[in-house]
Parts: C-alpha cells; sequence; structure tokens
C-alpha cells in the first residue's frame, strides 16, 4: 500500500474473517498478535508500523 489506509486494512481483515482477532488483539493491547494477524493479509511493514503506533498513541482504540 503506498499510503496508509486503514479502511482498506480493516475491509481485508473482515474479508479473510481476521477482524474480530484483529480487535481483540488491539484490546488486549498483545501487539504481537496484532503484527501477526496483519502480515497473514499481507499488510506492509510500513502500515503495520502505523498501525502500531496508532495502537500505542490510544489512536485506535
Amino acid at each position: 500500500m503506498a499510503e496508509f489506509a486503514g479502511s482498506l486494512i480493516l475491509e481485508i481483515l473482515n474479508q479473510n474473517n481476521l477482524l474480530e482477532d484483529f480487535y481483540e488483539a488491539v484490546d488486549s493491547d498483545n501487539l504481537g498478535k496484532v503484527k501477526s494477524i496483519l502480515k497473514q493479509v499481507q499488510v506492509s511493514d510500513k502500515d503495520i508500523k502505523e498501525v502500531i503506533t496508532l495502537i500505542e498513541n490510544g489512536d485506535l482504540d
């Protein structure tokens, strides 16, 4: 993904039945699981870092 596209990531997670798992990982601050889920759907490392930053800053809760 050329630029960060949170909505697109959520759509991809939903299409792969991983959206609930993703939100559970976010809610429990399990960043390792968040990364693993995002890698499963081939989210770029850059976008994964952006998502992790949002979680750490409390902007994705």
